[in-house]
């Protein structure tokens, strides 16, 4: 039973997120519609006033196994490829999932100037894993034999608001903007500290294990820590103020654009700078210290049949022992850097390129991606875009805004691909909105 469960957690480690990804790069070539400043701040719009109504975003991502690479079928029968699941993961692998609700955008242009104000919800996880971990879990300690292994997986689970002001300007071929972004922290769930290792000594056996591991936790509801937990929770305390959040932060994005002439743009960004402060029912839960114990072959923790399961639990607990307490804590947001160009074959196709990285508690993350966009007559504007992520290389993008009257509709995905192969795919994404545009600039001088 305890070997099946262990299987199950380390399915779901490998593919629960096959899908998707979680970055925003299609986005960035729709110079149709204003959301395209959330990549890159100094883009200005063809319109003078501009209202978004409320647009969401879903994103996924996972370096590990597809649900396809994980099952296979045979003369009926399905089967767990576990040992090639764990073969083919790098040493060092991640699951991913975003979700954003942009609640409000608010354009509003004057002569060569723009204003933004926007309010947005989001909610996004990470959860970074050693090969060492799921392969210790399921073949054991025996092939690490005089090797310390580490064993810490590092998470973040977050949600907060994002209130934003912008503001762009025009400056000849110049275009520079800005958006400073108060944040408030509904709930997190991060590591702090990410030291955890075991070492099998190659004469005796012996197991050490040594950890500085630490869990952060800022909650909705104060449950009362985990000895309370078991009790449930007061949901009575939940109110408005909860969602939006008691625990402040401040944000920044930076960006430029330059005109080298009249067929050829670059342009370059930083999103997401900042950071945000939990200090609303906080916990924090710290393993330190070492300890050594009798060698036993891992894998056989996970059969009840041959060791004394419940002592093995409560060994594991005096060694991995958390301390409580109730500090506050300081996360960063997930930094985007954005650097572009693009070239205007006609008055109506043009071609570009992106390079995209993201810092996050895995490291820094890079994207590749090339453009190809064309625009009738200011009606319907769309494009393909062929992105390399997370070491895929088939991800073909979509993007597309129709403009009926002064409604724009628009929807953005960096993988169509996988929309029609999902158990095959590791990257998806997609966004989708309604934007209301009033009164095109050049409407001005005619004034």
């Amino acid at each position: 039973m305890i070997k099946k469960i262990a299987l199950l957690l380390l399915i779901a480690s490998c593919f629960i997120n096959t899908t998707s990804t979680a970055q925003q790069i299609g986005l960035h070539f729709m110079d149709q519609t204003i959301q395209t400043n959330k990549t890159n701040p100094s883009f200005i719009s063809d319109y003078k006033y501009v209202y978004s109504l409320p647009s969401p975003y879903i994103g996924f991502a996972n370096s590990g196994a597809t649900f396809n690479e994980i099952f296979t079928t045979s003369n009926g029968m399905t089967t767990i490829n576990v040992n090639q699941v764990i073969d083919q993961l790098e040493d060092n692998n991640f699951v991913k999932t975003q979700f954003e609700l942009d609640m409000t955008n608010i354009v509003v242009g004057y002569k060569n100037m723009q204003f933004m104000l926007n309010h947005s919800f989001k909610f996004h996880t990470q959860f970074n894993y050693p090969k060492s971990l799921p392969e210790l879990a399921w073949r054991g300690n025996a092939p690490f034999i005089g090797e310390t292994v580490n064993i810490a997986p590092d998470l973040e689970l977050r949600a907060y608001n994002e209130f934003g002001l912008g503001f762009a300007m025009r400056l000849a071929s110049l275009n520079v903007g800005g958006r400073l972004k108060i944040l408030t922290g509904v709930a997190d769930i991060s590591t702090g500290n990410t030291d955890a290792s075991l070492y099998t000594d190659d004469e005796y056996y012996q197991l050490s294990i040594a950890t500085d591991y630490q869990i952060n936790m800022a909650t909705l509801v104060d449950f009362g820590g985990l000895e309370n937990a078991a009790d449930g929770f007061d949901m009575s305390d939940v109110s408005f103020g909860s969602l939006i959040g008691k625990n402040m932060g401040i944000g920044l994005d930076l960006g430029a654009t330059f005109d080298l002439n009249e067929k050829i743009t670059v342009g370059a960004s930083l999103v997401d700078i900042g950071r945000i402060k939990w200090k609303n029912n906080t916990y924090n839960y710290h393993s330190k210290g070492e300890y050594t114990f009798e060698g036993v072959d891992v894998s056989t923790l996970l059969n009840e049949d041959s060791i004394d399961f419940q002592s093995t639990i409560d060994t594991l607990q005096e060694v991995f022992g958390f301390q409580e307490s109730r500090n506050a804590y300081t996360t960063a947001l997930p930094a985007k850097a954005y650097v572009s160009g693009s070239y205007k074959v006609t008055d109506f196709f043009k071609v570009g390129g992106l390079l995209y990285l993201e810092r996050s508690a895995g490291g820094i993350r890079p994207a590749y991606s090339l453009n190809a966009s064309a625009n009738f007559r200011n009606i319907v504007a769309g494009g393909l875009t062929y992105t390399i992520v997370n070491n895929t290389y088939n991800n073909i993008g979509l993007h597309l805004n129709v403009k009926l009257g002064p409604v724009q509709l628009f929807a953005v995905t960096d993988n169509i691909v996988s929309a029609f192969k999902p158990y095959d795919s590791h990257n998806m994404n997609a966004r989708v909105g309604i934007n209301m545009a009033f009164k095109k600039r050049k409407e001005e001088s005619t004034e």
